[in-house]
């Protein structure tokens, strides 16, 4: 691959990285409040 090629590659992976990343970080911050609420209401 020449140059320009690597570095749309790069680009490209940290773009997906950073989707990834927002998308477990979107779940995570979900699953927490439903499980927070639910033990809340248990109480």
């Amino acid at each position: 691959m020449s140059q320009k090629d690597n570095q749309v590659y790069v680009e490209h992976m940290i773009d997906t990285a950073n989707k990834a990343l927002s998308f477990v970080e979107g779940v995570s911050r979900a699953v927490f409040e439903m499980t927070f609420n639910n033990n809340h209401d248990n109480c």
